[in-house]
C-alpha cells in the first residue's frame, strides 16, 4: 500500500474522474443543443471543408497558445471565447451554440429573420443555437438592408425644440392658417407677440381671396416681416409677389407636420371654439373675438389689445376712463422669452431622439404618412431640419422628423415635371413654379412620332377624300325596314 504525499509526483494509476464529468457534460450539451439532426448534417459537412474552423479544431484538440500573437489572423476573433469553445462529433460548439460555417451564415441569416422582428428580437433569437464571430452586425447590417423591414417602421421619435427668434414689436411676426367650422372657411392670422386673433370669413380657399384678405389686413395694421404659413395657397405666385412687394418673407411649414406652425395651430384651436360656441348659441362671432382681445394673456398680465393697441378696447363691459387710456407695454419680450423657455424644457423631457442631419446625395427613408419610401438628400432647405429630397415620385421638401438613414441601394428615378424648384439652386425654397397646364405638359418625341404617323393618309383615296364628308350613321335620316311597315 502506497500512501502519496500532498506534492507527489507519482500519482495512482487509473482515468481521472474530472476528465470524465467534463465528457459527461460536453455529451449532454450536445445532446440537449436545440440544432435540428438535418442542418447539423450540414453543418458538420461544412465545417470539415471550412478553412478557419479546421484551424480552429486542430487549436482546440492541440490547446490554445498563451499568447495571441502565436493564434493566426483568423482565428484571432475566437480567442476571448477559447474557454467556452469545444468539438463534438465534428462540430464545433460555444457554449450551448453552434459555430456555423461560413458558407452557411447567410442561409442562418434569412432563418432567422423570418417573420421580420426587430434587431433586439432577432439577436435573442440567433443567441439561442448559433454563434460566429460579429454575428451581431451581420444581423444589424441584415435588417437595416431588409426592404420590408424599412419600410414598415414606426415613426420617429421627438426631437429637441428648435427655437424661434422671438419678434421684438408688435405685428412684426405673424402665422396664419385656413380653419373650415360650421361649413364655412375662415382665415386666421395671429400675431405672436400680441396674440392678436383675425378671424375673416372667406367665400373660397383661391390664392386671389387670400392675397385680397391680406391686403386688407395690412391696409389696417401694416405689412409684417415674417408670416409663418402652410404651402398652399399661400405658396402661389400672387402671395409671393404681395410678399415681395411689401418687403416681408413667408417661412412655410412642413408638409405633413402641423408642429412647425403651432402658433397657427394654437390659434386656429381657438378661433374654433369661438366660433362654434358663439353659431350655438346664435350670436355673433365677433362679439366674442372682442372679448378675447381685450383679455389678459397669461404671464404677459396684457391683453392682446393692450399689447398692439397699447389700450383696450371699449366693450359691453362697463370700463373706466383710465382704462381706456393708452399705456405702453413694457418688458413684453423678456417674458416671451421665458414662456418660450419654460415649454422648451417641458417639450424636452419626452424628445428621445438627438439631433440628426443629413449630407447632399445621402440616402434615406422618407414617412409617407404609413410607411417609408426611398430616396435621396438633394440639398438642405431654407428652413431648420428641412431638406429637399428626390423620390420616385418627384421632390418634395421634409424636416427631419420625416427622414431616417437608408441602408439599402433601391435606385431612384425621378421625373423633372414634379420639380417644385427653379432651375437655379439660389432660387428659394419657398418659390415653387407653377406646374404647367394639360396643353403646355412636353409630349414625348415617341408618342408625337406615333400621332404624326396615325395622321398621315395611308392611301391615295383616303388623302382624296373630300372637305364635307358623308355625315355619320348617327347623323343620317333614319328610315323604317318596310319589313315592318303595318299594311
Amino acid at each position: 500500500m502506497y500512501i502519496a504525499d500532498l506534492l507527489s509526483r507519482d500519482p495512482l494509476p487509473g482515468k481521472k474522474e474530472d476528465e470524465v464529468l467534463l465528457n459527461t457534460v460536453i455529451h449532454t450539451v450536445t445532446n440537449m443543443s436545440p440544432v435540428a439532426e438535418p442542418i447539423k448534417e450540414k453543418i458538420r459537412e461544412e465545417t470539415k471543408i471550412d478553412e478557419d474552423l479546421q484551424k480552429l479544431v486542430r487549436i482546440v484538440l492541440d490547446g490554445w497558445p498563451r499568447e495571441i500573437n502565436k493564434v493566426e489572423e483568423n482565428i484571432k476573433p475566437y480567442w476571448q471565447k477559447r474557454m467556452d469553445i469545444h468539438l463534438d462529433n465534428d462540430l464545433l460548439f460555444y457554449g450551448q451554440r453552434v459555430i456555423i460555417p461560413k458558407k452557411m451564415r447567410n442561409e442562418m441569416l434569412e432563418k432567422i429573420h423570418e417573420g421580420h422582428q426587430k434587431i433586439s428580437k432577432t439577436s435573442k433569437l440567433a443567441a439561442e443555437s448559433m454563434y460566429w464571430p460579429n454575428i451581431q452586425k451581420d444581423i444589424t447590417k441584415l435588417i437595416q438592408e431588409c426592404v420590408p423591414c424599412s419600410t414598415h417602421q414606426p415613426q420617429n421619435m421627438k426631437q429637441p425644440m428648435e427655437k424661434r427668434v422671438l419678434p421684438t414689436r408688435p405685428w412684426s411676426h405673424l402665422a396664419a392658417d385656413i380653419m373650415y367650422c360650421e361649413g364655412d372657411n375662415y382665415l386666421v392670422i395671429v400675431d405672436c407677440y400680441s396674440k392678436w386673433l383675425e378671424i375673416v370669413k372667406i367665400k373660397s380657399k383661391s390664392a386671389e381671396t387670400i392675397n385680397e384678405v391680406l391686403c386688407d389686413l395690412f391696409s389696417r395694421y401694416g405689412f409684417p416681416d415674417i408670416l409663418y404659413t402652410d404651402n398652399n395657397p399661400f405658396n402661389s405666385q400672387v402671395c409671393l409677389k404681395l410678399a415681395n412687394e411689401g418687403n416681408f418673407k413667408y417661412i412655410f411649414s412642413s408638409p405633413t407636420y402641423p408642429q412647425s406652425n403651432g402658433q397657427a395651430e394654437r390659434a386656429v384651436g381657438i378661433a374654433k371654439q369661438i366660433v362654434t360656441k358663439a353659431k350655438q348659441a346664435k350670436e355673433d362671432y365677433k362679439m366674442g373675438l372682442l372679448n378675447y382681445r381685450n383679455t389678459p394673456v397669461n404671464i404677459l398680465n396684457a391683453s392682446p389689445s393692450q399689447l398692439l393697441n397699447s389700450r383696450m378696447l371699449k366693450s359691453k363691459i362697463p370700463m373706466t376712463e383710465e382704462t381706456l387710456k393708452p399705456k405702453i407695454q413694457e418688458d413684453v419680450t423678456n417674458k416671451l422669452e421665458e414662456r418660450q423657455s419654460n415649454a422648451e424644457k417641458q417639450y424636452n423631457k419626452t424628445a428621445r431622439r438627438k439631433k440628426v442631419s443629413f449630407e447632399e446625395n445621402q440616402k434615406v427613408l422618407f414617412h409617407t404618412g404609413k410607411t417609408w419610401e426611398p430616396a435621396v438628400i438633394v440639398r438642405k432647405g431654407q428652413n431648420p431640419r428641412s431638406y429637399e429630397i428626390k423620390t420616385n415620385q418627384g421632390n418634395y421638401v421634409r424636416t427631419t422628423h420625416h427622414l431616417r438613414d437608408r441602408f439599402d441601394n433601391r435606385p431612384i428615378q425621378s421625373s423633372n415635371y414634379y420639380q417644385i424648384y427653379g432651375q437655379n439652386k439660389e432660387e428659394a425654397i419657398s418659390t415653387p413654379p407653377e406646374r404647367p397646364t394639360q396643353r403646355e405638359r412636353p409630349i414625348p418625341a415617341q408618342a408625337r412620332h406615333k400621332h404624326q404617323e396615325r395622321r398621315q393618309p395611308e392611301t391615295e383615296q383616303e388623302a382624296q377624300r373630300p372637305e364635307n364628308p358623308q355625315p355619320r350613321r348617327s347623323a343620317r335620316t333614319p328610315k323604317q325596314n318596310p319589313k315592318y311597315v303595318e299594311k
